[in-house]
């Protein structure tokens, strides 16, 4: 399995667990949105809106890893998205206005993202092949 592909699978397999987890641990799975900071599944605080999101991400990440090309694709559009995602939580987290926020981030949601960001613009990146003769 080439490195995208692998990449694409582990963060399909963690965002599908975060998205699992989240209706079936967290005290109110349900909560549509707005700032809750004890609605959270290990130290990632969730929602009904965030569940969802989490695990479409992760089926689109098990799907994703089944060629490289995908996978690849995959990257792209989690760079994009989770840049977004990522900026947004920041300044909700600044600007002080978690309470009226239309996800349930909190700064470890923050990292994740930003990391997932960084994956998906490594998992991006053409391959390079060995050049051909002739």
């Amino acid at each position: 399995m080439t490195l995208p592909r692998s990449a694409a699978l582990v963060i399909g397999v963690v965002y599908l667990a975060l998205g699992v987890l989240g209706f079936l641990l967290a005290p109110d799975p349900t909560a549509l949105n707005g700032h809750q900071p004890s609605n959270t599944v290990w130290i990632f605080s969730v929602g009904l809106l965030q569940n969802a999101l989490h695990i479409t991400i992760g089926l689109l990440g098990l799907v994703a890893a089944r060629k490289s090309g995908q996978a690849r694709l995959f990257g792209l559009g989690a760079f994009f998205v989770f840049t977004a995602v990522t900026a947004y939580g920041i300044v909700a987290a600044i600007a002080g206005f978690e309470g009226d926020a239309a996800l349930n981030a909190n700064w470890p949601d923050n990292i994740l993202h930003a990391l997932t960001a960084v994956a998906g613009l490594a998992i991006a990146q053409p391959t390079s092949r060995a050049p051909q003769n002739g």
